[in-house]
């Protein structure tokens, strides 16, 4: 059990850092059944979107946390992911497209809708 969690923690922090251009928050040698992988993201309010429409449009709950970058003056965020005996890499492999679509419907159609014109500012 505890090898086969270890592989699929491989596997699955493979696929998801190699999707979405990112990282895991600590290295895979120090992980065992939980892996932490960044986020393609360091908007809080595109990455609460996205866990919203998981949640409601797809019955995927990610539990998401930040931490602040240690290479720049922005915010990490990360999900959790926790390897169980009864998982697959299928399981994952879910998230692997809807992440980057949602945080990036976010950008499209929510925060687009809502800026303030520039000539709006101060008059």
């Amino acid at each position: 059990m505890i090898t086969y969690n270890r592989t699929l923690a491989g596997q699955v922090a493979n696929l998801l850092t190699k999707k979405w251009g990112t990282g895991l928050l600590v290295p895979l040698d120090m992980s065992a059944n939980m892996i932490n992988v960044i986020l393609p993201s360091n908007d809080p309010l595109a990455v609460e979107y996205m866990q919203k429409k998981l949640d409601a449009q797809y019955d995927i709950y990610l539990l998401f946390s930040s931490v602040p970058s240690s290479e720049s003056s922005s915010t990490l965020f990360y999900i959790r992911l926790s390897m169980q005996i009864y998982l697959e890499l299928s399981d994952f492999e879910k998230i692997v497209d809807l992440v980057p679509h949602l945080l990036q419907e976010y950008h499209t159609n929510v925060a687009a809708t809502t800026k303030v014109p520039e000539n709006a500012v101060n008059k």
